[in-house]
């Protein structure tokens, strides 16, 4: 979910053979609608830290799984999220961890 974590995870899939691809124009002009750049990034590996953590934003989750279903490039998506920062918006909001599985649930 943050771009230090989305590098070596990227780093750990280009080592096995697999393929962070770019993504479609048209996903990286859906993306520029509400991605925030600020500490953020849309290339892939994204770094959708503030555009979907500091107080979580399950409808900006929503909208970038749904892009990212839609991209022809994209086969796989993986998210990382730490689970300090999880365990430290817990104890601000007890809801967060059921309102994260709920917005994955329904992407499946």
């Amino acid at each position: 979910m943050t771009g230090g974590q989305s590098v070596v995870i990227t780093d750990a899939f280009e080592r096995e053979g697999l393929e962070v691809p770019l993504l479609t124009d048209a996903s990286y002009e859906k993306l520029s609608q509400f991605f925030n750049i600020i500490g953020g990034s849309y290339r892939n590996p994204l770094d959708s830290g503030g555009t979907i953590g500091w107080g979580f934003a399950p409808q900006n989750l929503q909208k970038l799984l749904d892009i990212l279903d839609e991209d022809e490039n994209v086969d796989a998506i993986v998210i990382e999220v730490s689970a300090g920062f999880l365990a430290r918006r817990m104890r601000e909001n007890p809801g967060i961890l059921d309102a994260l599985l709920d917005t994955l649930s329904a992407h499946r």
